[in-house]
């Protein structure tokens, strides 16, 4: 970073690094480690609490500065998986404020609690099966399935999925016209991507 402002790239990466980490409520390692490798090196203490929290200290240059404390949550809204079917399919619990009208159709990804990553879709009941005014109806998260392509409970479990691991909806980063990007988990990886800028550039000045 140089100048008043940091180098917008940096900040773009630093952005899209945050947001691609999996954070569902309760899941959060991956952020924590991510901040953590960008303010290793660039505070003067960096600890983590009983709850997870990642907690940075700049020191001021006297014992009489206020005292200031900024936050931002690492986590995002997510899903859990809450039962495996006979054929391989999915159920699942949302985690966090959601708008069940958004989920039909969309990408997932799903961790397992050794760190390896799952993709699947949320399918719905076929059309032709349902009922005419249940087509006009939105549905609800507990009519949805998860399919990552298994056929049966023992292909979900060669996968190493259990009940209870964590998954969010996959939206992959990207730019649109300058300068504007999206992506998922902006609430509030933008939040965690300013306390790094803030942070930085205060242990940088003199004090």
């Amino acid at each position: 970073m140089s100048g008043t402002f940091p180098d917008p790239e940096y900040v773009i990466e630093l952005l899209q690094e945050l947001t691609c980490c999996h954070g569902v409520s309760g899941f959060e390692d991956d952020v924590r480690t991510c901040v953590e490798r960008h303010l290793r090196g660039q505070v003067d203490e960096l600890s983590v609490d009983a709850l997870g929290n990642l907690v940075a200290v700049v020191n001021a240059s006297t014992d009489s500065a206020p005292t200031l404390l900024l936050d931002a949550h690492m986590d995002e809204i997510g899903l859990v998986i809450a039962h495996v079917e006979t054929d391989g399919a999915l159920r699942f619990a949302l985690v966090g404020g959601w708008d069940e009208r958004l989920l039909p159709g969309q990408r997932v990804q799903l961790r397992t609690r050794e760190g390896k990553f799952i993709d699947g879709v949320i399918g719905t009941p076929p059309p032709h099966i349902q009922r005419d005014e249940d087509r006009k109806k939105p549905y609800s998260a507990e009519a949805l399935f998860i399919d990552i392509g298994a056929r049966s409970r023992a292909e979900v479990d060669a996968t190493g999925l259990r009940i209870g691991d964590s998954g969010v909806v996959w939206q992959p980063f990207q730019r649109l016209l300058p300068p504007y990007v999206t992506g998922k988990a902006f609430d509030d990886r933008v939040g965690c991507a300013l306390l790094i800028l803030l942070l930085r550039r205060l242990a940088s000045e003199p004090r």
